[in-house]
């Protein structure tokens, strides 16, 4: 549903703000990154991740080194069922179920971290009623040498839970949003007894809904790039759907 939007605005000369996923498959994605730089105008993708205090320093901590080299991610992230519009979400073909509605996010966050995904392979759980796509878990592996290990669920009763953890070859990083202190680095020390360090991050100092609109704003008027481009975009519909063919095939995808 987003491509036809996103072609209607490029031709008409106008930039385009995304939402999350660009496209449902790797060839909608393509068109429409073609389309934008044929026009001339700006594709942005509002992976709102990015925008999220406590994952930004997620990232910032394994960027600065805090932990060493990176070595295994760990995400989860899942809630009840979103069974708005008439069930759309349930149609595989349309939304791509859990994989690329909800654990997309994940797909480029961990990017952002890690660098570029050589390799996939999933397995996903069906809704016995309906036989849409409620739990998955992605295994990717990235051509710096890193595995992330990444679940969705739409299959939880209640709530909405989101936990990520980054282990290093000097620390531990974690982050639940069911914790009072949801962010914490574990540094390896001498002694044994030194307690964790908490680096607490508020999510609702500022919506990060906002922050992404805001740079996306800030972009067109100093003529940057922005930070989520329509290629970043097309190589989380990329993952995703790697991910939906290993499901199926019950084999590993290599990426090229």
């Amino acid at each position: 549903i987003h491509l036809d939007n996103i072609k209607a605005a490029a031709r008409a000369g106008k930039h385009v703000c995304s939402e999350k996923p660009l496209a449902r498959t790797i060839g909608q994605a393509q068109e429409a990154v073609r389309v934008c730089e044929e026009a001339g105008v700006v594709l942005f993708v509002a992976h709102v991740l990015r925008w999220f205090p406590e994952f930004k320093h997620l990232r910032d901590l394994v960027a600065s080194g805090a932990i060493g080299d990176p070595v295994i991610a760990r995400t989860s992230r899942g809630g009840t069922f979103p069974r708005g519009s008439d069930y759309w979400f349930s149609d595989m073909k349309a939304s791509g179920g859990v994989v690329h509605d909800l654990i997309v996010h994940d797909f480029d966050w961990l990017r952002w971290c890690f660098g570029k995904v050589k390799r996939v392979y999933a397995r996903g759980l069906y809704e016995k009623k309906m036989r849409f796509l409620d739990y998955a878990l992605v295994t990717l592996r990235f051509e710096s040498g890193v595995i992330a290990h990444v679940e969705g669920t739409w299959a939880r009763p209640s709530g909405f839970v989101t936990d990520v953890e980054i282990a290093g070859t000097e620390g531990l990083l974690r982050f639940s949003n069911r914790e009072s202190a949801p962010l914490v680095i574990e540094r390896k020390s001498s002694d044994a007894q030194a307690p964790a360090v908490a680096v607490p991050s508020s999510p609702t100092a500022v919506n990060p809904y906002y922050l992404e609109l805001d740079h996306f704003i800030t972009c067109l008027e100093q003529g940057s790039v922005p930070d989520v481009t329509g290629q970043d975009g097309l190589e989380a519909v990329r993952i995703a759907e790697s991910a939906l063919r290993s499901i199926s095939s019950g084999q590993p995808v290599s990426i090229a």
